[in-house]
């Protein structure tokens, strides 16, 4: 009997551990976002679970988005789930953010309608532009110079114009028409109806788009393309404004037009993930966005933290137009790169949205990324009024960092949280033995530059 009464003691802790670790278990209160292109939800961890956890993290499609805290808010509608750490074990819950009202862009529509001009070198055509669905107020944006933003586009020479309108929801259409000379009166063109096709590209940052010119009623005529061509059709365009003139090499007579082209949002994109949040209000002066940046130095399906290092005018923001950034990006097998990117911000005060747009298709599942920080132009980093260039060598290094194109000058070298490890005055080297294995950023005269320190 004594012998048997450990046995049965052990026993009965098994039991009673696993009735105790079965207890722990997460649960997540989740509330929808308000539309379907609105980022207000938000989860939060039951505050009736019984574990007290010493880790939290969020994650959206596998890429982390938040260390820490019972809660996280400013939730887009997608799937996410939570990894908590406590009492010696990690437990995940899966979760998804909805919306709670019907898409209000569903029925949003325009319908243009044009008077043509009267006579082939009179500029008295007109386009309006009439909205159906969605909800008023409206705003417009003709691709006009001058900045034209009413309803109606008037004072329209013979040529294409494009438009964006957008409802109070946010919701935006995007279309064009093409004013032509009245034919009912005395035409030196009749018939001189050239028709222009787009194919936007497949996908974001695919150079496959096309524009093409025919003209079944006219004479021979002849194209010039803005970009140099002077055949009927263009292929392997990226997106962008694309300009020609047709030209009836019989009357004379010409046609004007700029198209756009764009990216097909039903093509071979399979998710676009956003870092950040648009911020709004009266201190954001406007969103600078960048082209979509090809990057495969690491998989982008796996990316797990990304942010802005550094941004730089070459001299001052009020006579320099571009703004130079230094982007930060490391995937979950620690693999990072860096990315530079130019913002074109002319005259810009005040603060904007940044928007780093990066894709890679060939590794994994092509994810596409929008990364977005707030950041005031004014504080960007200003240089002489010639900027110099500089470089680090060896970069990895080992022990001593050489600068190319600075001396006498001041440092400071930061690690990856903007903690400054080591500062002050070098000539032409820095000594960075005692640092660590790792990533860092050095500044020098306004400017932050990465380097690896790497020991053989």
């Amino acid at each position: 009997m004594k012998q048997l009464l450990p046995i049965l003691l052990l026993t009965l802790s098994f039991f009673s551990f696993n009735n105790v670790r079965a207890q722990f278990v997460v649960n997540v209160i989740t509330v929808d976002c308000s539309s379907p292109t609105t980022c207000d939800g938000y989860a939060m961890i039951d505050s009736s679970n019984t574990m007290n956890f010493t880790a939290i993290s969020w994650y959206m499609n596998g890429a982390l988005i938040q260390n820490g805290g019972n809660a996280i808010y400013n939730l887009c509608p997608g799937n996410y789930s939570v990894n908590a750490m406590g009492g010696g074990m990690v437990l995940t819950s899966p979760f998804t953010i909805g919306s709670s009202t019907p898409n209000p862009c569903a029925n949003f529509g325009v319908t243009l309608s044009t008077t043509p001009t009267s006579a082939q070198s009179a500029c008295d055509g007109s386009i309006s532009a009439s909205v159906y669905g969605g909800t008023a107020p409206y705003t417009y944006a003709w691709n006009i110079g001058g900045g034209m933003t009413t309803q109606n586009a008037t004072n329209l020479c013979v040529g294409t114009y494009s438009v964006t309108v957008t409802d109070a929801n946010g919701c935006n259409w995007n279309g064009a028409s093409t004013v032509f000379y009245d034919t009912t009166t005395s035409n030196p063109c009749p018939g001189f109806y050239p028709v222009v096709t787009v194919t936007d590209c497949s996908a974001p940052g695919a150079c496959d788009g096309a524009i093409d010119i025919s003209c079944p009623t006219c004479n021979t005529f002849f194209v010039q393309w803005s970009q140099g061509s002077n055949t009927y059709g263009i292929n392997n365009l990226c997106e962008g404004y694309y300009s020609a003139v047709v030209t009836d090499l019989i009357t004379g007579c010409t046609f004007n037009t700029t198209q756009f082209v764009g990216y097909n949002s039903s093509g071979n994109i399979d998710s676009i993930n956003v870092i950040g949040t648009l911020a709004t209000g009266g201190n954001i002066t406007g969103t600078l966005l960048s082209n979509w940046i090809y990057n495969c130095d690491i998989d982008m399906s796996m990316l797990d933290t990304a942010y802005m290092v550094s941004a730089t005018f070459g001299n001052n923001p009020a006579n320099q137009d571009s703004l130079y950034t230094v982007w930060y990006l490391a995937d979950t097998t620690g693999a990072f790169t860096y990315i530079n990117c130019v913002f074109y911000a002319p005259f810009a005060v005040g603060t904007y949205n940044l928007v780093l747009q990066v894709y890679c298709p060939i590794k994994s599942t092509p994810i596409y990324y929008n990364i977005i920080t707030q950041f005031d132009v004014t504080t960007a980093g200003i240089a002489a009024n010639n900027p110099v260039a500089l470089s680090l060598s060896p970069n990895p290094v080992q022990d001593v960092l050489t600068v190319k194109g600075l001396e006498n000058s001041n440092y400071a070298i930061f690690n990856q949280a903007g903690q400054v490890l080591q500062a002050g005055a070098f000539n032409t080297q820095i000594n960075v033995s005692k640092l660590a294995n790792g990533s860092y950023f050095v500044q020098l005269n306004g400017q932050m530059l990465p380097f690896i320190k790497m020991h053989q």
